[in-house]
C-alpha cells in the first residue's frame, strides 16, 4: 500500500532543473540553487498546502517554488519558513506557531494538525547530518511521528546504526519515528492547522484516520465457490439458528466438514454453491440462500467476501 498522504520529494531529475537560487548559491543545474540541493522547505511547505486540501494539483513543486521566490522565502541557506507562515495566514487561512516542545508536537498532531521540523544534523542524525525540513503528516496509536522527508533516496533510513534501530518505513515513504528519539535534533517545530471545515488527508496509521464505510458487494446468482468455511443456517441471519448436516441437502452433506449427522454444518472451502437469493441481513452482512440452507457470503465489520 502506498500513502495517502500527498508526497513531494525534492531528490528527482525534474527537481535538478527547478531553479531555486540565492546570492550565494547560483543556480547550475543539480548542483546548486536548485530544488534538488535546497528545496527542502519548499518540498514540506507544499505538503502542508497539498494535505490540508487548499490548494489544487496544480500547484506543483515548481509552481510553489517560483511562489516561494516571488514571497521572498528564498533564504542564503535554505527556506524562511516565517514567511511561508505569514503567506498561509494570508492567502490560505492557514495558522502557523512555533514551539521546541514535543509534547505539545503530538497534542497538536492528535488534535488534525500539521507540522514542519526543522532537524539541525546533532543528536542521532536520523533525517540529515545538518540543517534539513522535514513533513509531519500526522501521529499514530504508538505516539510515533509519521513523517515524510524530501530528501528520500533508497535506503536513507537503513544507512546507519541508529536509523535502522530509531526509524521504520512504511507504506512507500511514511518513516516512523518516537519523538523521544528525535528531540536532541530538533532545531525548531512549526505548527500548522487548517482553515475551519478542511478535513486533512490522512495517513490510514494516522489516530486521526477513518476507514470508508464498506458497501456491500453487488454478488449475482447461480454458481459460486466457497473460498472460506461457512456455516450453513435456518435464515437469513445468525440469530435463526444452525442447521445440523442431517438437514443438508444430499450434495450438501458430501461437501460438509464432517460426515457426522448431529454435527453443526459447515460447507468445505472450494465448495460449488448455487446462490438462489442474496440479502441483506439487519447486521449488515450479506447472506445467500442456497439448497442447503443460509450461508453468509459477506462480512461488513471486515468487508470480506466469501465467495468468487
Amino acid at each position: 500500500m502506498g500513502t495517502l498522504l500527498y508526497y513531494c520529494r525534492q531528490t528527482t531529475e525534474a527537481c535538478k532543473g527547478i531553479r531555486y537560487a540565492s546570492k550565494s548559491h547560483p543556480y547550475k543545474y543539480g548542483t546548486s540553487g536548485c530544488i534538488y540541493t535546497s528545496g527542502c522547505g519548499v518540498c514540506s511547505s507544499l505538503m502542508v498546502l497539498r494535505n490540508f486540501g487548499v490548494v489544487p494539483a496544480t500547484m506543483n513543486t515548481k509552481r510553489w517554488a517560483a511562489e516561494c521566490v516571488k514571497m521572498g522565502a528564498r533564504a542564503a541557506e535554505g527556506t524562511n519558513m516565517a514567511k511561508i507562515a505569514e503567506h498561509f495566514k494570508k492567502f490560505y487561512g492557514i495558522t502557523a506557531k512555533q514551539t521546541k516542545s514535543t509534547e505539545t508536537l503530538k497534542k497538536h498532531l492528535r488534535n488534525g494538525g500539521r507540522a514542519i521540523i526543522c532537524v539541525t544534523g546533532r543528536g542521532k542524525r536520523l533525517f540529515s547530518n545538518s540543517g534539513h525540513y522535514v513533513y509531519v503528516g500526522g501521529i499514530d496509536k504508538s505516539g510515533n511521528l509519521i513523517i515524510l522527508d524530501p530528501y528520500w533516496y533508497d535506503g536513507k533510513f537503513t544507512l546507519t546504526a541508529r536509523r535502522k534501530a530509531y526509524t521504520k518505513v512504511k507504506n512507500d515513504r511514511e518513516v516512523y519515528v518516537q519523538p523521544s528519539a528525535l528531540a536532541a535534533d530538533i532545531g525548531s517545530i512549526w505548527l500548522f492547522t487548517a482553515p475551519k471545515g478542511v478535513k486533512p488527508l490522512c495517513s490510514v496509521n494516522d489516530v486521526n484516520h477513518k476507514k470508508p464505510k464498506p458497501v456491500a458487494p453487488v454478488v449475482s446468482l447461480g454458481q459460486h465457490i466457497l473460498t472460506a468455511v461457512r456455516g450453513v443456517y435456518k435464515g437469513c441471519g445468525a440469530d435463526t439458528g444452525r442447521k445440523k448436516v442431517s438437514d443438508l441437502s444430499e450434495d450438501g452433506q458430501k461437501h460438509a466438514t464432517t460426515a457426522k449427522k448431529s454435527a453443526f454444518a459447515f460447507l468445505r472451502k472450494g465448495t460449488i454453491v448455487s446462490l438462489l437469493e442474496v440479502k441483506k441481513a439487519k447486521s449488515g452482512n450479506l447472506w445467500a440462500k442456497i439448497p442447503s440452507g443460509w450461508i453468509c457470503i459477506w462480512e461488513k465489520s471486515d468487508n470480506t467476501l466469501f465467495v468468487k
